[in-house]
């Protein structure tokens, strides 16, 4: 194959791309002005807010958002830095504007919810396909209907934090929409009783793969210990809830994450479920698995 049709075909030069240091990136792009052409959309297709300065933000999303397909807004974990996001609405103002992008990481910041509802409100971009959502306090109804309404129908993965009563209500009135989600991660509070999946049907969430339902906490402490361990929470929902989603979605996962005392998974298991299961990453962690589950996640 010549050189110049690997260099046009963009899936083979993003896997070669995928394989370089950033600075091996940079010192491409700088070998010609055709293989600049190529690989400067490359070089920015993912960016993080990693607490840059503000100047040095706008800069970037200015020159570069035109080729901007993924955005991370992370807590750096870094103790000489806040988790607090700096000059919250220039960035706020920054992503909203970007045309390309697809995936947004909100994960584990300070971000006022009000803040988080203007950002996904004025949104420019129509090809998001990949929503994370994890802020220090719960997400607005409005937030989550706004996003569902919009890109409901193409996303690919929606992970929210802290789920309340009102987010479970806008979740139930909208699985219909979600048609294309592959992974669902859901996050509950303690000691609440929502079921965010008492409207779902068998026939939602036909594409779904991937289920992650866990408890969310305000013990900090609790929280790093998680997250350093890479771990995820358990949650409360209902056992109704738990088995509508169980039953219509388990024979076609791959991935099952159920963690936390308040899971009573043999009260719903099913033996007439069919058999073989196609999961490959389970997690179980619940307050009564009998050998009966055990055996058909394992065989």
């Amino acid at each position: 194959m010549a050189l110049n049709s690997i260099l046009t075909n963009t899936k083979i030069t993003r896997t070669l791309f995928s394989y370089l240091s950033f600075s091996d990136r940079l010192s491409v792009t700088a070998t010609s002005k055709s293989w600049r052409s190529v690989f400067v959309p490359l070089l920015w297709a993912e960016l993080t807010e990693d607490h840059y300065s503000l100047v040095q933000f706008e800069r970037l999303v200015s020159k570069y958002g035109q080729h901007i397909e993924s955005f991370y807004v992370l807590d750096p974990d870094n103790e000489t830095q806040s988790r607090a996001i700096r000059n919250i609405d220039a960035i706020i103002n920054s992503i909203s504007k970007l045309p390309n992008l697809k995936r947004l990481d909100i994960d584990n910041v300070e971000m006022p919810a009000q803040k988080l509802e203007k950002l996904i409100s004025e949104l420019k971009t129509e090809k998001l396909v990949a929503l994370t959502v994890d802020i220090e306090e719960p997400t607005t109804r409005k937030t989550v209907e706004t996003a569902l309404d919009r890109y409901g129908s193409q996303l690919v993965l929606l992970s929210i934090d802290k789920i309340t009563d009102d987010i479970a209500a806008a979740l139930n009135d909208r699985w219909n929409k979600l048609v294309a989600l592959e992974t669902l991660r859901l996050a509950f509070f303690l000691n609440e009783s929502q079921n965010a999946f008492a409207k779902l049907s068998a026939a939602d969430l036909p594409n779904l793969r991937m289920l992650s339902v866990r408890e969310d906490t305000n013990d900090e402490q609790l929280r790093s210990l998680v997250r350093e361990l890479r771990m995820t929470y358990p949650t409360f929902i209902s056992p109704e809830g738990l088995s509508i989603i169980l039953e219509a979605h388990l024979p076609h996962l791959h991935e099952l994450h159920l963690v936390g005392p308040g899971v009573d998974l043999a009260s719903i298991w099913q033996s007439s479920w069919p058999q073989p299961l196609a999961l490959r990453d389970v997690m179980l962690s619940v307050a009564h698995v009998s050998a009966e589950i055990l055996t058909s996640v394992l065989a």
